[in-house]
């Protein structure tokens, strides 16, 4: 029968956040005062800006500008939400809002997780499944010395469910608690295996592995994905991939150019992009640009050595995320990006030596 491989972070996440209400304490420093807002653009408009939001509407009707953004301390804060159900009249057996009642973060976080995993089940037609949720460092963290790995997370609030949560998908949904690699990684150890193992046994339905996942990394790698956001059906990445232009103008791929693709352009939520010690303007169009044409792998990694010769045209020192001075070329940041983006296949697989690809493929550096 197929088996399903969910990646739980995503399901978890989105969970135990409805499970809790976020929102801002804003101190006034010169009059002591203190109030509460939704956020920050409730307060002061835009975060750039700063010239809206209740500060604004307050100058406004005062005739003055005694409140500015400046004067106040702000502070992220998080508490429990209760679930509010809808309740059903006993007589008539219809929803009624008279009977409505609440249930504790925790009961309500549980059944949005288990309903979403038996809805995403029934959609795919099996009720086999299995996967992992991560935990601690991973090796990612190690292998950035320029910016740090999701460094940019580091003063997000923590949903205060997460943990426990963790610990019931793998006490109730056949999930695996893993750390040193993501769960990403091990999803993706199970999908490549499952793909070559179908393709072995004569591409039966039965000997399908079917990776759950909304993570846009997973579309580097081969075999059956199903991310439950965009998905109607599983879908089958293999080969070398493409490049393409969503409805929205947005740059969306698959397979192996995918990966490419990431190393050539940026990851605003894992914290590393391909101009991260460059002086040259670029984004995800321009890396788009220079690999949206490519056939093959040595055409990619080509297309990458100009990327990154242009970005970093002559070697240059930094402070290392780890403190210490270290000199950085195109080849140190293009090997650094390749081994942050690229997705394992083994448990035990080593990092990439690009070098050693360049010189395999016989291209010249």
């Amino acid at each position: 029968m197929t088996k399903l491989c969910f990646d739980f972070d995503f399901i978890i996440f989105d969970a135990v956040c409805i499970a809790e209400e976020r929102f801002i304490k804003a101190k006034h420093i010169p009059s002591g005062r203190e109030m509460e807002f939704k956020n920050k653009t409730e307060l002061w408009g835009h975060h750039a800006k700063k010239a809206g939001g209740w500060i604004a509407e307050q100058n406004k009707e005062a005739g003055n500008d005694y409140w500015k953004p400046s004067d106040f301390e702000v502070v992220e804060c998080q508490r429990p939400k209760p679930f509010k159900v809808k309740g059903v009249d006993p007589f008539t057996k219809e929803p009624n809002e008279k009977y409505d009642y609440f249930i504790s973060p925790w009961e309500g976080a549980k059944n949005v997780l288990d309903k979403k995993i038996k809805d995403i089940c029934d959609k795919l037609g099996t009720n086999e499944y299995y996967g992992f949720t991560g935990s601690g460092k991973t090796f990612r963290e190690d292998v950035a010395t320029i910016i740090p790995y999701k460094g940019n997370r580091d003063k997000m609030l923590r949903p205060l469910l997460l943990d426990k949560m963790k610990e019931y998908v793998c006490q109730r949904h056949s999930a695996k608690m893993v750390s040193g690699l993501e769960s990403d990684d091990y999803c993706n150890i199970e999908t490549h295996n499952g793909y070559l193992n179908w393709k072995y046994f004569g591409e039966k339905d039965e000997d399908k592995i079917i990776q759950v996942a909304e993570d846009k990394d997973t579309k580097q790698c081969q075999g059956f994905h199903f991310n439950p956001n965009k998905d109607k059906s599983a879908r089958l990445i293999e080969g070398f991939g493409s490049l393409w232009l969503n409805a929205e103008g947005d740059v969306d791929g698959c397979g192996r150019l995918w990966l490419y693709y990431q190393v050539a352009s940026e990851d605003t939520a894992d914290n590393y992009c391909a101009n991260c010690a460059s002086d040259v303007k670029w984004g995800s169009k321009s890396a788009y640009n220079e690999l949206v044409d490519c056939k093959d792998d040595k055409e990619a990694f080509e297309a990458l050595v100009r990327v990154f010769k242009k970005l970093y045209p002559s070697p240059k020192t930094i402070t290392s995320v780890q403190g210490k001075e270290i000199e950085i070329d195109w080849l140190y940041v293009l090997t650094e990006c390749f081994n942050l983006a690229k997705m394992l296949r083994s448990e035990d697989e080593k990092l990439t030596d690009v070098k050693a690809v360049l010189d395999k493929l016989k291209i010249s550096y």
